[in-house]
């Protein structure tokens, strides 16, 4: 990473040869002699007294020198982490979700492959994701919004499965199948504006002209389990965001098929990074 020049003067200035210096840096006597001119001549100075055809370094050559090989040996040590980087014994990973249904394992999975990787996992909503990711914040980022934005490679992650939920004190609990018709009657519980489950229920509802009689809006899934599990209401949630609980009654649709996508965002300029290089290779992605 220390210019050719400089190079140049380190090798004679520590060998006291030309034509060393020339050797190891496969280039020619000449060349060799330019580069120390060259520095010479911009800064009015003399790295070398030429006694014949011998060469001794300068007082300013002698001071110089020591700070010449420190930044050798810092640049080596960068060069040496530039390599474990691309060999995944160093450098972070930094993942953002909106929750950690469908990215965790993955995230555990990979860490478990690559110990040496420093990992961060941040959990935010949909628009904070992708405006990390614009703005290098993040390598990874997750959501349940599909959007078109030609700075970003989108895959599918994950497709989840809707279910009705319920208390086992819940009227509906023991129906192997319920309806929407069914569930409009009762206390429901339902995403604030801008969930997707929220987005993908209201209007399957609206489709098969269903209309909520008591709408429970909450601002957040541990809400939601928690209003389940003291029976305070229904809802329908996907499958892998199902509170486990005994209380907790999980019954299919009879009348309609509902499910979710989760989408993996990366910006595509930064997509031959090796630590988001190997991510991505360890997932099983499709195109959305």
């Amino acid at each position: 990473m220390i210019s050719l020049p400089f190079q140049a003067f380190l090798l004679v200035a520590q060998h006291g040869s030309i034509t060393y210096a020339a050797q190891r840096l496969a280039l020619s006597q000449p060349t060799i002699t330019n580069y120390i001119r060259q520095i010479e001549q911009r800064y009015g100075i003399e790295l070398f007294y030429r006694q014949g055809k011998g060469l001794t370094i300068s007082k300013e050559g002698q001071q110089i020198l020591p700070h010449l090989l420190l930044l050798q040996q810092q640049a080596t040590q960068v060069e040496f982490m530039l390599r474990d980087y691309k060999k995944m014994q160093g450098g972070c990973l930094r993942v953002g979700a909106t929750g950690p249904y469908y990215i965790m394992d993955k995230v555990h999975a990979f860490q478990a492959r690559y110990p040496a990787v420093e990992v961060c996992y941040l959990q935010k909503n949909s628009a904070d994701i992708l405006s990390a990711i614009r703005n290098y914040e993040l390598e990874i980022g997750t959501s349940s919004l599909l959007i078109q934005d030609d700075a970003m490679s989108c895959k599918v992650l994950a497709e989840d499965r809707l279910f009705f939920v319920c208390h086992a004190r819940h009227p509906l609990s023991k129906k192997p199948a319920v309806t929407l018709s069914e569930i409009a009657r009762h206390d429901f519980l339902v995403r604030e504006h801008g969930s997707m489950t929220r987005s993908i229920v209201l209007e399957s509802l609206q489709q098969h002209d269903v209309q909520l009689v008591s709408p429970i809006e909450v601002g957040s899934r541990e809400a939601i389990h928690w209003a389940l599990r003291h029976n305070m209401g229904c809802s329908v949630l996907p499958q892998r965001e199902i509170p486990p609980s005994p209380e907790v009654r999980v019954i299919p649709l009879l009348d309609v098929s509902l499910s979710m996508h989760e989408y993996v965002y990366f910006l595509k300029e930064r997509q031959e990074t090796a630590v988001i290089q190997a991510f991505v290779d360890t997932l099983e992605l499709t195109a959305p």
